[in-house]
């Protein structure tokens, strides 16, 4: 398995993936293209119809290097996983604007080919993703587990387990956040 930052040369490999293969089991979120986390959550009625669509912003913001994140290919060079992984201040859904935002990597969502699932591409996309961040000088990992998911696409901001075996610890609060220190704070 390859794994890949995005960038605008991996353009078509996301879409590709996106299109045909990411949510081939759960066609309602089909056209996410993972932008929920970018996008305002309210918006004035005129707003709203000129907003793109999520296909279009999501070109726009790899073009402008805003979606981060980390691709998965097989041996034959097909996408077959994603990891949005972009810094927190820029997540508007985060609602983050104070400074130590800055210094935050937010691990936001999986999504892995239902055909390869169960056989460590996520794992491995966190594990990058870590490693990226730190080396990137983030001070903190930061991931929103949903405790109550029931299926494969509610653990699409990635099982408790995985962020606690990498060593996450949970911040206290109403909503579940776990956190782990990737360099100095």
């Amino acid at each position: 398995m390859d794994i890949r930052a995005l960038t605008p040369d991996l353009a078509e490999d996301f879409f590709d993936f996106f299109d045909h293969r990411a949510f081939s089991d759960n066609p309602y979120w089909k056209g996410c293209y993972c932008t929920f986390f970018h996008r305002p959550e309210k918006v004035s009625e005129e707003d709203a119809r000129q907003r793109p669509t999520r296909r279009e912003q999501a070109r726009s913001l790899i073009q402008e290097g805003v979606l981060q994140g980390y691709l998965a290919f097989d041996a034959a060079g097909k996408a077959i996983g994603w990891c949005n992984a972009n810094r927190k201040a820029r997540l508007l859904r985060l609602g983050v604007v104070d400074a130590e935002a800055q210094g935050v990597l937010s691990i936001v969502c999986f999504v892995i080919d239902p055909a390869h699932r169960r056989q460590g591409i996520a794992r491995a996309l966190l594990e990058r993703a870590l490693a990226e961040g730190a080396r990137q000088g983030f001070c903190w990992a930061e991931a929103y587990p949903a405790p109550r998911a029931r299926s494969e696409s509610g653990h699409y901001h990635g099982p408790l387990a995985l962020y606690e075996s990498f060593g996450f610890q949970r911040l206290p609060g109403r909503k579940l956040v776990v956190r782990k220190e990737l360099g100095p704070t």
